[in-house]
């Protein structure tokens, strides 16, 4: 397999001790060559300090292992506070708020669908 798409859960600037053990394996993959798309889904009103900041974990994660992190959006079309996600005012990846946003999803899994498609 030569692309991944990857997602977890992200509260209080923790990630939950099952997925760090997912995070440390994703680490230690031997992903050179590999295309990895990441994405998050979280809440922006509830969370607004760190929407979908699992993300950077991830994208982190596989470029620590060799992967090549594709797929990231920018972040002035969303409304939160602050996220560990977000790097030079972009997501590391497909950043969705299904509870606030919801008329925007749909559009944005398309935008980002079509995006990301040529280079898998």
């Amino acid at each position: 397999m030569d692309n991944w798409l990857c997602s977890l859960r992200y509260r209080y600037k923790l990630i939950e001790n099952s997925e760090y053990e997912g995070v440390k394996v994703l680490k230690s993959a031997g992903l050179q060559g590999k295309t990895v798309a990441v994405f998050g889904c979280g809440d922006s009103a509830s969370y607004s300090d760190t929407f979908c900041g699992g993300m950077r974990e991830l994208s982190d994660a596989a470029q620590e292992a060799g992967a090549t992190v594709i797929g990231s959006v920018d972040a002035s079309d969303y409304t939160y506070d602050d996220s560990e996600a977000v790097v030079d005012g972009r997501f590391v990846g497909l950043a969705l708020d299904d509870v606030n946003e919801d008329d925007k999803t749909e559009n944005r899994i398309e935008a980002w669908i079509a995006a990301i498609s040529p280079l898998l």
